[in-house]
């Protein structure tokens, strides 16, 4: 949390991941970590955040063999209200 306003249980801070191009080539290995879950091809997670404090979320995919996706993983998390996301270099 990088603002000046902590996220409470009222109003938490949240976000959502569309793992639809990650599950045409893999499955979900139902192990999403810090209480997020995966319904269908959304990853989600709500939680309290104090200013300056993260959450960190992981969860692992098995690729099919064999792959009759795209062959391609594509990911992408989209922040809830009032969030942003930082792009990893």
């Amino acid at each position: 949390n990088t603002g000046t306003v902590p996220f409470t249980a009222a109003n938490p801070a949240s976000f959502t991941d569309n793992l639809a191009r990650v599950l045409d080539d893999a499955a979900y290995n139902g192990d999403a970590s810090n209480g997020a879950s995966v319904n269908g091809n959304i990853l989600s997670w709500s939680g309290p955040l104090a200013v300056g404090a993260t959450a960190t979320i992981t969860y692992s995919v098995t690729v099919r063999t064999p792959d009759n996706g795209d062959h391609i993983l594509t990911n992408a998390v989209v922040p809830g209200t009032g969030g942003s996301c930082v792009t990893a270099a």
